[in-house]
């Protein structure tokens, strides 16, 4: 039994679908496994987050329990509210208005409008330009038609001048 080129053919291209198909599943596969990887490393990412404020909160909570007054008479805990208080106001005072984060929000907002108009500019000019496969195809089909024309007028050409000067 021999073999002719076309049944060599459909054995290729039976090949080549195999191997796309199985190229198709493996990218599949591979994306789920980079996806729960990516989920697992977010959840460790926020435990990790979530151990790190517990254990602030437990220095801060026994920070508190031992700078607290072993008598609790009312003046020293007072004394201790009023230092506190003061702490705050001073970090209050380090703080801008609430104006003045409202428009830099504000501001910010203004320069991602601005920027995102430009990206929408800047995609519509491109698929404005873009040209469409037939188009190329048609250009290069030209080019390759003018590419052979002047290869078979040449050696016409070439004969044309060696007679004229004999």
């Amino acid at each position: 039994m021999s073999l002719d080129w076309t049944d060599y053919f459909s054995i290729v291209l039976t090949l080549a679908a195999g191997l796309a198909a199985s190229g198709g599943v493996l990218s599949v596969l591979d994306q789920r496994r980079r996806a729960r990887r990516a989920n697992q490393q977010a959840l460790a990412h926020e435990a990790s987050a979530n151990e790190a404020v517990s254990e602030a909160l437990k220095r801060a909570a026994e920070r508190l329990t031992s700078s607290m007054p072993s008598s609790s008479s009312a003046d020293e805990l007072r004394k201790l509210i009023s230092l506190l208080e003061a702490r705050l106001e001073a970090i209050e005072d380090r703080l801008p208005d609430t104006e003045t984060i409202d428009k830099i929000a504000s501001v910010n907002d203004a320069i991602l409008a601005t920027k995102l108009e430009e990206v929408d500019r800047t995609l519509t000019r491109l698929e404005q330009n873009q040209m469409s496969t037939g188009r190329v195809f048609g250009l290069i089909s030209a080019f390759l038609g003018v590419l052979f024309a002047l290869a078979a007028l040449i050696p016409w050409i070439v004969d044309r001048i060696v007679t004229a000067l004999q």
